[in-house]
């Protein structure tokens, strides 16, 4: 007796998830897909992670948040694993934040992912220039760790709400 795959039984949303992470991991990483503002560029990972971590709750962050981080890990030349280990963490509370205590809309969202990414690229500025001696600490924290939080804050309202249609159009209905 041959068994058949049952593509109704696939929820095609957290499909769709993983195929925004990827697309957004391609243009992250691929040179002169974003304009870089100071030599840095907006981290589309991590808002990708954030915003599936808004509309899906705290398990859905945590883990599309250590795959967020793990993609930004591969790619990388620093510890592999860190980012991977601290965007589940933050996804994961951002999440609990969202279900628990705030509203989930826009300005909530960049308000909440400006917090994460300021949070995040502290604790990386601390592990990889404090700890290691980098000579250009503030230029690294002002010029480049700044630039980075604000311009990925910017353009989290078109990553939200396009994981908004995801989360509406795919979801399950009952």
């Amino acid at each position: 007796m041959e068994r058949k795959f049952n593509f109704g039984a696939v929820n095609w949303k957290w499909i769709a998830y993983a195929a925004e992470l990827y697309a957004l991991f391609i243009i992250q990483y691929t040179p002169g897909m974003m304009p870089q503002i100071n030599g840095t560029g907006p981290n589309l990972l991590m808002i990708c992670a954030l915003s599936i971590a808004i509309f899906e709750g705290d398990k859905a962050g945590l883990y599309y948040g250590a795959a967020a981080g793990l993609l930004m890990d591969y790619s990388g030349t620093r510890v592999f694993g860190f980012n991977g280990l601290f965007v589940a963490v933050i996804c994961y509370f951002c999440g609990i934040l969202i279900t628990d205590l705030m509203r989930n809309n826009l300005l909530t969202a960049i308000l909440l992912s400006l917090c994460s990414m300021f949070v995040f690229g502290v604790i990386r500025w601390l592990f990889f220039n404090v700890l290691w001696g980098y000579p250009e600490l503030w230029y690294e924290f002002y010029g480049v760790m700044l630039v980075s939080v604000l311009y990925s804050a910017f353009l989290m309202a078109p990553v939200y709400l396009f994981t908004k249609v995801i989360a509406t159009s795919l979801g399950q209905r009952k």
